[in-house]
C-alpha cells in the first residue's frame, strides 16, 4: 500500500519505560509521565500503532473508546512524539541526528538545513575556542568558513584543543585548522588567511555573513563591533574566563544592542592615576587557566545558541553575553541593552 504524504510515525528518538507505576515516554525535556492506569495502556498501542506509517485517522480504528484514542493522541502531539514519515532522511546522512534533536524541539530538519547550509562565517583566532568552534560548524554543514590567524600553533595549543596535534606544532594556525576541516568535511569551502586581525580587520570582515571572535583583546572586539554594525554583519564573541564558559553577545546591526552600548550604561571609574597603574602592573602577564574541555564546553554552548539563531528561534545570548560555571554549573547572564546614545542606534 502507498503511504500518504500525511502519514506519521513514532519518532525514533521517543523510548519508554515505567519508574514506580509511571509511564515515562521521552528522556530530557522530551519527558511527559502518563499517571492514569487507563491511559497508560492506550499511549503504548498508540506507540506501537504508530511504529509504521499510519495517517492519524486511522488511529480512531484501534479497538478502544474513542475519548480515549482522542485523549491519547493528544498526549503524543503535546511534545514532537509524532513526525512526518522519514523526514529526518530528506538531508545528508551527517546531517540526519542533528535533524532528530531539531525535530525534537518542533524544527523542520528540512527547511533548517537549508538556512544553516547557506551560511558563510569567519572565525578570527584559531587557538583553542577558533579550533573547537570550526570543527563543530563542519558537523552541521555551513557552506563556507573563513580562517583568521597569523600565530603558529605551539606545543601549549595541543593540550588546549582536542583537535590540535603534535604534527600542527610550527604550523600556521589558519592553514593548519583549515586541513582538518576539510578531511572532517570535505563539502565545505574553506579559507585560511595568515593576517594580523588588528591590522587588516577592515578589509577581511565584508567577505563574511557571520563573524565568531575568538581572539582575547579588548582592542579588536572594540574595533570589530564598529566594522560589523557599520557593515550589517551579525557576530558574537565566545570564550571563557577562569572556570566560566562564556558567549555572547550576539550583536545583530539594526536589531539589538551592541558592544559599546554597555559603555553608555556603566558608571564612570573613580579610581585615581596610582590605581589604575597598580591594576595595570598586577594584571601583566596574566595567564588564563585553559583545559581542553573548557574550551569544548564553551564551544558547544555557543554552537547550540547559533544553530537557534540561524534556524529562526531566538538565541540566548541575543543581548545578553552568558557565562556558565564547571565548577558549580551556575549561569550568569550580563546584559547589553541598547542605548540610545550609542552609534549602533542612530545608523538606523
Amino acid at each position: 500500500m502507498k503511504e500518504s504524504c500525511n502519514s506519521i510515525i513514532l519518532a525514533p528518538y521517543v523510548a519508554v519505560g515505567y519508574s514506580q507505576g509511571i509511564l515515562n515516554l521521552g528522556f530530557g525535556s522530551l519527558n511527559v509521565k502518563v499517571t492514569e492506569k487507563n491511559l497508560q495502556l492506550i499511549v503504548l498501542e498508540l506507540c506501537a500503532f504508530f511504529k509504521n506509517a499510519h495517517e492519524e485517522e486511522e488511529a480512531y480504528k484501534l479497538p478502544f473508546e474513542k475519548e480515549l484514542i482522542h485523549e491519547g493522541l493528544s498526549i503524543l502531539k503535546s511534545k514532537s512524539y509524532l513526525v512526518r514519515d522519514s523526514v529526518w532522511k530528506e538531508v545528508p546522512v551527517f546531517f540526519q541526528r542533528m535533524s532528530l534533536a531539531l525535530l525534537s524541539e518542533g524544527i523542520d530538519p528540512v527547511q533548517a538545513f537549508k538556512n544553516i547550509s547557506t551560511k558563510e562565517i569567519m572565525i578570527m583566532g584559531c587557538g583553542a575556542i577558533g579550533t573547537s568552534m570550526a570543527m563543530l560548524l563542519a558537523t552541521i554543514g555551513i557552506k563556507r568558513l573563513i580562517l583568521i590567524d597569523e600565530d603558529l600553533y605551539d606545543e601549549s595549543n595541543t593540550g588546549r584543543s582536542t583537535h590540535i596535534t603534535p604534527s600542527m606544532i610550527g604550523k600556521n594556525k589558519a592553514q593548519a585548522l583549515r586541513d582538518i576541516v576539510i578531511e572532517k568535511n570535505p563539502l565545505i569551502n574553506v579559507e585560511a588567511h595568515s593576517k594580523k586581525l588588528e591590522q587588516d580587520v577592515e578589509y577581511i570582515l565584508p567577505s563574511c555573513g557571520f563573524v565568531i571572535l575568538s581572539a582575547d583583546s579588548s582592542y579588536l572586539l572594540k574595533t570589530v563591533n564598529a566594522i560589523c554594525v557599520r557593515q550589517k554583519i551579525p557576530f558574537m564573541q565566545v570564550g571563557y574566563a577562569h572556570d566560566q564558559a562564556v558567549w555572547g553577545p550576539l550583536v545583530v546591526p539594526g536589531e539589538t544592542g551592541c558592544i559599546a552600548c554597555r559603555s553608555h550604561t556603566l558608571q564612570p571609574s573613580s579610581l585615581n592615576e596610582r590605581e589604575k597603574e597598580l591594576l595595570a602592573f598586577i594584571n601583566t602577564g596574566y595567564i588564563a587557566p585553559a583545559p581542553s574541555y573548557l574550551a569544548q564546553f564553551s564551544v558547544s554552548l555557543a554552537i547550540e545558541d547559533l544553530v537557534r539563531f540561524f534556524t529562526n528561534r531566538r538565541a540566548r545570548a541575543l543581548n545578553h553575553q552568558i557565562a556558565v560555571s564547571m565548577h558549580d554549573l551556575q549561569v550568569q547572564n550580563l546584559a547589553y541593552h541598547s542605548s540610545e546614545h550609542c552609534f549602533c542606534q542612530t545608523r538606523y
